[in-house]
């Protein structure tokens, strides 16, 4: 039982090990209108919203929604905004502050440092790689060291860069 447990663990440390680096990495790309911009993440919008609105933050039934449903990504963000806010007020800081992570300064405004974003990210899909060892295991389809191996290939796997990091 013990070593067979360990299947899940190693999965979970690899991912760590594979995307732990982009916890020094920067808000890109469309980073700025998918978190710091979007009300859905800001919590300018109600909670029911997040069912109702696309990934950016604009309504699906609206004209110009690109229809890119993901609201339980959204609800990621928006916790991880919410902690940010709370842990900001706790050690009074908040307003137009500065953050500075791996040299580069962040505004405090609009999501701040998106070091909490990243190790969030990074720790649910450490969860995801224990759980799909754990549900290969289940099904009992592969031996002990196919379902390892079956994990730690869709541990590794470059499709889950962009949505990790």
């Amino acid at each position: 039982e013990a070593a067979a447990a360990r299947g899940g663990r190693i999965c979970a440390l690899l991912a760590v090990l594979l995307f732990g680096n982009s916890l020094r990495a920067g808000f890109v790309l469309d980073d700025t209108r998918a978190v710091r911009l979007n009300p859905d993440v800001l919590g300018a919008t109600p909670w029911p919203a997040l069912l109702r609105n696309d990934f950016w933050g604009t309504p699906l039934a609206h004209d110009v929604s690109h229809k890119s449903y993901r609201p339980l990504t959204v609800l990621t963000f928006r916790l991880t905004h919410a902690v940010q806010e709370y842990a900001t007020r706790a050690v009074g800081g908040g307003g137009a502050g500065v953050t500075r992570v791996a040299g580069v300064e962040y505004s405090d405004d609009f999501g701040g440092s998106p070091l909490l974003y990243h190790a969030g990210n990074v720790a649910l899909y450490a969860a995801c790689c224990w759980l799909w060892w754990r549900v290969l295991g289940r099904l009992r389809l592969l031996s002990p060291g196919g379902t390892l191996l079956a994990a730690v290939v869709f541990t590794a796997h470059p499709l889950h860069a962009e949505n990790v990091a």
